[in-house]
């Protein structure tokens, strides 16, 4: 125990865990914003904070400069202009920190893995993405098959709405599938199938298609989708998310949801016209503008648009480049962990398109510590050099 708080990922860990599990309650409104403070924001600031004083001195006397000095330079850029542009600085200055508190997350996944193996740094998230998978299914079970009252106040284990949770669960269950991890059929049978019956139709899509194309599971994840979908007819229960099996171009047309979503970006490219938003972006809240959801100010659901709406063109050309360089560096390591990096990597591509999940509160933090871990496990025990690595070794 002493030794555990010793350590500098210890605390870190710690509030990382704790934010995870921790309850939507709500204290009072943030000023000049939509949300609330609530415990799990608390807590996300705390780890964010223990980070900080945990790597204070890796920081300082980093050796890897390069990449630091990139970095920086990019990151203190975007989060300049985006607060400069916004109308509430300090609601601005606030989401600037809880996206730093996920770039975080993908460097505690490097401090787990160069103290355990793979296994033990994912142990937490696969019993919390568990807990979620059984939350939901339990409660899809007792209410759609069953007609009876739900289970529990969210209806998606710790989520409200099923975008973020289809996100979570179905990027670690592409993680476990795809990087070969040991887990029982049990639990494939209840990963796999919470994804199908999550009501995301683009989630569960983008799952399906990496599926298809990665997995020697293919075949299993296929038979498995068309099997629920028949049985659904016999137990009347319709399954939203697995509607894509028999989508036609003239349903998608049509569909409300993509209408919906339709018009916002059209209305964002009219609102750049009229604030010259384009390169610089509008700052924080700026989409509330113009997006509507069903007749109300609303999010875009598309995290590309939202990125290109807060931060312009120019910032999000920046950070893509940021993350690019990020990988490129280590490409001949990359090569070694292909298919889990790139599984993972192709199914939040798809799942972003008509979804804000890689931003939103613990589900983007999940994504980016599951990549960390795909990223660092093809570094782990290698020759470190000075170009990326931040804690090298000293030589004596």
């Amino acid at each position: 125990m002493v030794n555990f708080f010793k350590s500098s990922w210890a605390y870190p860990t710690l509030f990382f865990v704790l934010f995870l599990y921790a309850p939507r309650i709500h204290f009072f409104q943030v000023p000049g914003s939509t949300s609330d403070l609530r415990l799990d924001i608390v807590l996300m600031m705390f780890f964010g904070f223990a980070y900080i004083f945990a790597n204070l001195n890796i920081f300082i006397n980093n050796r890897r400069k390069m990449l630091f000095w990139y970095s920086f330079i990019i990151l203190s850029y975007v989060s300049l202009v985006f607060i400069l542009v916004s109308n509430n600085i300090f609601y601005a200055g606030f989401q600037i920190f809880w996206y730093m508190t996920m770039i975080f997350s993908f460097f505690l996944a490097k401090d787990l893995l160069d103290n355990f193996s793979t296994d033990k740094s994912v142990s937490f998230l696969r019993i919390f993405v568990n807990i979620n998978a059984l939350m939901h299914l339990t409660d899809t079970i007792n209410w759609r098959i069953f007609g009876n009252e739900r289970l529990w106040e969210l209806a998606y284990g710790f989520f409200e709405i099923p975008s973020p949770f289809t996100l979570v669960v179905g990027g670690y269950t592409t993680f476990v599938l795809l990087r070969g991890v040991s887990i029982s059929r049990v639990e494939k049978i209840i990963l796999i199938s919470a994804v199908l019956f999550s009501e995301s139709r683009i989630g569960t899509g983008a799952f399906f298609l990496t599926m298809i194309i990665f997995s020697r599971y293919r075949a299993w994840v296929f038979f498995t989708a068309i099997l629920l979908y028949i049985a659904q007819f016999f137990i009347n229960a319709h399954l939203k998310s697995l509607s894509f099996l028999t989508l036609t171009f003239d349903k998608l047309l049509q569909d409300p949801s993509l209408l919906m979503r339709v018009g916002n970006m059209n209305a964002m490219v009219d609102w750049w016209q009229v604030s010259g938003s384009l390169w610089f972006g509008g700052g924080v809240l700026s989409h509330l503008e113009y997006s509507s959801q069903f007749g109300k100010p609303g999010p875009l659901d598309s995290f590309y648009l939202k990125m290109l709406s807060d931060f312009g063109v120019i910032s999000f050309i920046l950070m893509i480049f940021l993350i690019v360089f990020l990988f490129a560096i280590k490409r001949h390591l990359i090569k070694l962990n292909f298919r889990s990096i790139m599984s993972i990597i192709i199914f939040i591509s798809i799942y972003s398109v008509l979804n804000e999940g890689l931003v939103s509160i613990k589900s983007g933090h999940i994504i980016f510590f599951l990549i960390g871990i795909a990223y660092w496990e093809t570094v782990k025990n290698r020759k470190k050099n000075g170009l990326i690595y931040f804690n090298k070794p000293k030589t004596t």
